[in-house]
């Protein structure tokens, strides 16, 4: 697959991330990637444990890094996606507004998702990647049909997963019969 152009607006994203020593983990498309399933993805999403002052010097080093940061985001203020804390910075490159969004362990979810973080070997650099059972609940509570697409995936080469912990935050999230759904479809036990 050829690379596009958001493989190195990422890459940098991740390399000012890490010149911060800020924790953080790759989730969304490129974890799906990095967990196995080679899919386009056109956009990036990262979860950063850094409060507010932290993430003004983080948006200081993007800027310094060539990406832009909305003036809103850089006075503080954090947008909200299914309660999970977020800013949207940008990268314009051969032609096009990439976009990395930049999560916050906000959320209880996303609390657990981040202590329960793993390192593989993504890009090159041993990172830091949400676990599979955590980018399946993260995208059981998105529902698109591509995020469904790829828990469809995701379940058929990851066949032992923590279904315990799976069908547990299913349940907090209101999400039980979606998951139990795509589990019997998978044909994984328990299900």
């Amino acid at each position: 697959m050829t690379p596009l152009p958001i493989h190195a607006v990422f890459s940098e994203a991740l390399d000012v991330l890490e010149s911060s020593r800020l924790p953080f983990a790759i989730m969304g498309g490129f974890a799906v990637r990095a967990l196995g399933l080679p899919r386009p993805t056109y956009d990036g999403d990262l979860v950063v444990d850094a409060n507010v002052e932290q993430s003004l010097d983080l948006f200081r080093r993007f800027d310094e890094a060539g990406f832009r940061i909305p003036e809103e985001f850089s006075r503080g203020f954090r947008d909200q996606l299914h309660g999970m804390e977020k800013v949207a910075i940008h990268k314009f490159e051969e032609g096009h507004d990439w976009r990395i969004d930049l999560f916050f362990p906000t959320t209880p979810l996303l609390k657990s998702a981040f202590e329960r973080r793993k390192p593989l070997r993504f890009m090159g650099k041993e990172r830091a990647v949400l676990t599979a059972e955590d980018i399946v609940l993260l995208k059981l509570l998105a529902g698109r049909t591509k995020d469904k697409l790829d828990i469809e995936e995701l379940l058929k080469i990851h066949r032992s997963l923590d279904v315990a912990y799976l069908k547990l935050w299913a349940g907090k999230l209101d999400l039980a019969a979606e998951l139990q759904e795509q589990l019997r479809t998978a044909g994984l036990p328990d299900a």
